[in-house]
């Protein structure tokens, strides 16, 4: 009898623990999906910017709730079945966790958002153009900048401005293969912008003048240059570029990099502290009306110590 009772109890505690344990987790199947055995649910949807996210739950027999998450972060407001992925999600992994009667269901999302990439360009003249292969990427995920300078005047080249990345100027007509590398500096509302600038432009024209000034931290001294002359300036020193004349628009590159640009941009201060020993180029481009090829000018200045 004894062993009979104890039987019976071993059998009711077994009943109790099966009836608490059948909707806890048991394994997942996909990154997207969980089976709870009786029922599971799983996340569809293309995991990119303005893409639905979807969670189906098949064999439902209870009430279901939905909040969807940023990598574990609840989500404002994201309480459907269906999520539409925003610019804020660039980078981070959504998920959803749903409940069905009182089990909890988390189900993790099989990637991150990642960024989109668009190009803007302007001042394109001919054969000139410029794509992003892919147009969308993770962080450090390289993108390939690939397409055609065309060879329309006496310099030609291409300028890529991004937030905080710096992409070398192509300065030769012919093929353009750049590689940026994504970063999550650059981006404004998951959406990475490159700003491509298409520069065809002539020699430097008859009276636009440059002027020249070394600031040696005791006084500015003007310097008399000419292409054919050395211009020497010391680590301590700074050089003061200065276009004479009257223009719309400037534009600086120093070693093919954009330094700035803009409307009343006519002077650029170089601090030889910033570059090393040796030769450096200053690139300045003139507008006298932006519908209009501008003009160029190459300078070279050399560090000395």
């Amino acid at each position: 009898m004894k062993n009979l009772k104890g039987i019976f109890t071993l059998l009711i505690v077994f009943l109790v623990l099966l009836t608490t344990c059948k909707n806890t987790f048991i394994h997942d199947i996909l990154p997207d999906k969980v089976d709870r055995g009786e029922y599971s649910a799983i996340i569809t949807g293309d995991y990119r910017i303005g893409e639905t996210l979807t969670v189906t739950v098949e064999n439902a027999k209870l009430a279901l709730g939905y909040q969807w998450t940023a990598d574990g972060t609840n989500i404002n407001n994201a309480t459907n079945h269906e999520y539409i992925i925003s610019g804020a999600d660039a980078g981070k992994l959504i998920s959803c966790i749903v409940t069905h009667g009182n089990d909890s269901i988390p189900i993790t999302g099989s990637e991150k958002v990642p960024y989109n990439i668009v190009i803007n360009t302007t001042g394109k003249a001919a054969n000139d153009n410029v794509v992003a292969s892919p147009d969308h990427g993770h962080i450090d995920t390289n993108i390939t900048l690939s397409g055609t300078l065309a060879n329309t005047a006496t310099n030609n080249m291409v300028s890529f401005n991004l937030l905080s990345s710096n992409i070398d100027a192509v300065t030769t007509a012919g093929s353009i293969n750049k590689t940026y590398a994504v970063k999550a500096a650059d981006a404004s509302n998951g959406v990475i912008t490159i700003n491509v600038t298409f520069i065809h432009s002539n020699s430097l024209e008859a009276g636009l003048n440059l002027g020249f000034t070394i600031n040696n931290g005791i006084e500015n001294v003007p310097v008399s240059f000419t292409e054919e002359d050395e211009l020497l300036l010391g680590a301590s020193e700074n050089l003061t570029i200065t276009v004479s004349g009257t223009y719309s628009h400037y534009i600086w590159f120093v070693n093919d990099k954009l330094i700035n640009q803009g409307d009343e941009m006519n002077s650029l201060e170089l601090k030889g502290i910033n570059y090393t020993e040796g030769k450096h180029q200053v690139l300045v481009i003139v507008y006298k009306d932006m519908a209009e090829t501008p003009y160029s000018q190459k300078i070279y200045f050399t560090i000395t110590d």
